[in-house]
């Protein structure tokens, strides 16, 4: 449908300018507040319903995949930690340092907002 992509390019738009904002500054962390809350609030209220308007109830979480989450995002906590204290930093870069270099340039940082962006909504849906 066309308005899927007015819409499609409107967000591109906007993931664009976004990233354009100076890092670390008030409007940048303004912008990145306001578009989460946002596409947080409009995922929840479009999420899955019913045709009566129910809402669908929600899948119980396996405890075997909470737990591989669990582990991974332990194992990455423990890599950023040691990265860190290892001296010389040049030879043992951190995840944020790794990330630096990945965003570095304006293409690559607008299609990771927009993809941020749909993550989030696609979550709130559920």
């Amino acid at each position: 449908r066309w308005w899927v992509l007015a819409a499609l390019a409107v967000l591109v738009i906007y993931g664009w300018w976004a990233t354009g904002l100076r890092p670390f500054t008030a409007p940048a962390l303004v912008v990145t507040l306001a578009t989460g809350g946002v596409v947080l609030a409009v995922g929840a209220r479009t999420g899955r319903r019913r045709p009566g308007g129910t809402e669908k109830p929600s899948p119980p979480v396996a405890a075997a995949g909470l737990a591989v989450w669990g582990v991974l995002v332990l194992a990455l906590a423990a890599w950023e930690v040691a990265a860190f204290v290892q001296l010389p930093r040049s030879a043992h870069p951190t995840l944020s340092a790794l990330a630096n270099l990945a965003f570095e340039s304006h293409p690559v940082r607008a299609a990771a907002f927009v993809l941020w962006i749909a993550a989030g909504y696609g979550m709130a849906r559920r």
